[in-house]
């Protein structure tokens, strides 16, 4: 599946493969967040053969903004990140239900 997602000023597009209840493969691209869109790498191989829930989605968000810097008035990116990442592990999972 391919996703595009957005969360006010914030975008992100991921795309994932499933087998057997678990995550197979993941890309993550967020918009938005900087200069230049942002590969999730450390995200996407966390992800890879777990399955989705709501821990894992709590951990990969936090993961997803792991060494972030909020600028002035952009802080509320970091937590538009956050929501962004859950809701597709969440997702991730209701496909699955």
């Amino acid at each position: 599946d391919f996703v595009v997602a957005a969360c006010g000023e914030c975008a992100m597009a991921y795309a994932y493969r499933m087998k057997d209840g678990l995550i197979e493969d993941a890309r993550i691209v967020l918009g938005g967040v900087a200069p230049v869109p942002m590969e999730r790498k450390k995200v996407e191989a966390f992800l890879a053969g777990r399955k989705p829930d709501e821990a894992l989605a709590e951990a990969a968000a936090e993961l997803a903004v792991e060494g972030t810097a909020a600028m002035a008035n952009n802080s509320y990116k970091i937590q538009e990140v956050r929501a962004l990442i859950k809701k597709m592990i969440l997702d991730m999972g209701a496909v699955q239900a």
